[in-house]
């Protein structure tokens, strides 16, 4: 269809597995091994992508830009190309480097060989490291350090980033994960940990 024609927009929804699929397999998985399954909140069904086809179409002028782009065999002017002439196609990125990172963050969620922030007893406050948590972070989101290393303002190469930095960086991705599933609160466990240790005695409320 060409994108000056007058006919309405056709939207297509790509499905896989049906969405009642997905959450009887959940089930199923959570009946056989409760003690490794992943929790019911984290594990929520993903909304199928919704692509536009009239907006998702390449113009005549595009495909002419993407075509020189690509005779240059350079992919910094394809992509200098696409981020200045082809939004359509920076938004479809985009959104798949979301959907991406959320489906990471859900095989994170699992009581048994999942994120190095879940940790209910002793042993796992006896042992925690920021370095573990950093190189979870590091494994599974280097865009996402990018992009935070970006509003820093501090150096582009993740392993340049300096040990202070690495921390806060991981508290900041420990509150997220915290977020996304409570359970996954060993950060937290260990403050309130120092907290008590520390005699702090008043709490402080900030509006």
């Amino acid at each position: 269809m060409s994108p000056s024609s007058s006919q309405p927009t056709v939207k297509r929804r790509v499905t896989g597995i049906s969405r009642k699929q997905l959450v009887l397999e959940v089930e199923q998985k959570r009946d056989k091994c409760p003690e490794t399954n992943i929790s019911p909140t984290p594990t929520q069904p993903e909304e199928p992508m919704i692509i536009d086809e009239h907006e998702s179409k390449l113009s005549n002028k595009q495909r002419q830009m993407l075509s020189r782009a690509l005779n240059a065999q350079d992919a910094t002017v394809l992509a200098f190309i696409m981020k200045e002439h082809c939004k359509n196609v920076v938004a479809a990125l985009r959104k798949l480097l979301i959907r991406d990172i959320r489906i990471t963050s859900a095989k994170l969620c699992k009581r048994s060989n999942g994120s190095v922030l879940y940790g209910n007893d002793y042993d796992s406050l006896k042992e925690f490291s920021f370095d573990k948590i950093w190189l979870e972070f590091k494994s599974n989101y280097p865009f996402l350090i990018e992009l935070m290393n970006a509003v820093a303002g501090e150096v582009e190469d993740i392993e340049d980033i300096t040990k202070s930095l690495r921390i806060k960086l991981s508290f900041v991705y420990s509150i997220l994960m915290n977020e996304r599933w409570h359970e996954l609160n060993m950060v937290k466990r260990v403050n309130t940990v120092l907290v008590i240790d520390g005699g702090c005695t008043k709490q402080v409320q900030i509006q």
